[in-house]
């Protein structure tokens, strides 16, 4: 008896230590630092826009099409697609183009959150937008302190649409959200003395969400980490970002800017040319049409300073003068990249990538 009463004891408490051990994972995605939580198992969908330069005369009619495209698609789908990342570019100051005071930026900016406001009507669908070089000062080049009066604009805007943003703090331009156990991590770029004609990463910023980032981590920015359009595209700082991806085992960057669709495979190699890293990076084309498509030139990219290179992922991972937005889809095993170009009567599926 005493036996079995030993057992039945015993049988008890591992019980009793095996709930505890389901509940703490369970619990994980609601711990925010210095944890390690586990991939969350349910598969999600994303979608990735860019560039669209939202001006007196452009009011957006790709992007309103590209979110009906999308409501249609959930309409059809058990796996809906609940988040936008619109990657920077929402509006167009430029200085002779369409050079905007700080008010009539604000105008502009609101137009944008009005159109997604209307276009998610109805549907489940929350937004992460990001800065580009024509959500600031018209003239990019400038100090910081020159665009002061637009971020304050910027923030204001996002302070009063809120209820459309995917939670991340508005306050903030850089940003770490963990959306369903998966880390969207979404850059801004600043100017540095040390490399005065281009933007740069925040790489500090980065070292302090590492130990925040969960298994699964997808990063987003403006600038390519490699251009296919020109050499002075590239954010300044790409073989020091390329790195951090690297050491934190990420692989996946998603760039805009350069106003065209590719899939570029970024290597890091040693000196006899082994491959030591590698970051895929596709570039969200531009919304706007028109004035605002650009070729890709047949080019390979221009070289970065470091030991990063570039290369196409393939004949058929770049498309010239071409509209469009990415479907990204998330699971345990991997990550498929889906690109829809924007055709006469809406919207076709086109090339697609799978990241294990």
């Amino acid at each position: 008896m005493k036996v079995g009463f030993f057992r039945k004891s015993v049988l008890s408490m591992l019980l009793i230590m095996a709930t505890g051990i389901l509940f703490s994972i369970a619990s994980c995605s609601y711990i925010k630092s210095h944890t390690t939580a586990s991939f969350h198992a349910t598969p999600l969908q994303f979608a990735v826009m860019s560039d669209l330069h939202l001006s007196k005369n452009n009011e957006g009619p790709i992007f309103k099409a590209a979110l009906a495209e999308i409501k249609k698609m959930n309409a059809a789908s058990d796996l809906p697609i609940k988040y936008v990342v619109m990657n920077g570019d929402k509006v167009f100051n430029h200085a002779t183009k369409n050079p905007l005071t700080p008010d009539q930026y604000q105008a502009e900016l609101e137009k944008y959150f009005l159109l997604v406001s209307s276009g998610v009507q109805g549907a489940d669908i929350k937004f992460l937008i990001n800065r580009g070089n024509h959500d600031g000062h018209f003239n990019n080049d400038m100090p910081d302190a020159m665009h002061a009066p637009y971020i304050a604009k910027y923030k204001e805007m996002l302070d009063k649409y809120k209820h459309l943003l995917a939670g991340y703090d508005y306050r903030q331009l850089n940003n770490h959200v963990i959306l369903e156990g998966i880390s969207f991590v979404k850059l801004d770029f600043a100017a540095d003395p040390a490399v005065p004609v281009s933007k740069v990463a925040d790489i500090a910023w980065l070292q302090g969400i590492k130990k925040d980032l969960r298994p699964k981590a997808i990063f987003f920015g403006h600038y390519p980490a490699f251009s296919a359009t020109s050499a002075g595209y590239p954010m300044g700082n790409s073989d020091a970002f390329l790195d951090y991806l690297a050491e934190t085992g990420n692989r996946l960057y998603f760039s805009a800017h350069d106003h065209v669709f590719n899939h570029a495979v970024l290597e890091k190699k040693d000196a006899s040319g082994k491959v030591l890293a590698t970051v895929q990076q596709f570039n969200t084309p531009d919304m706007a049409a028109g004035t605002f498509s650009r070729d890709w030139a047949k080019k390979h990219f221009a070289k970065q300073p470091g030991d990063w290179t570039a290369r196409i992922a393939g004949p058929d991972a770049y498309l010239d003068k071409i509209q469009g937005f990415y479907i990204v889809k998330v699971t345990e095993q991997e990550t498929e990249v889906t690109f829809y170009k924007k055709t006469a009567t809406g919207f076709e599926k086109g090339y697609r990538a799978v990241i294990k």
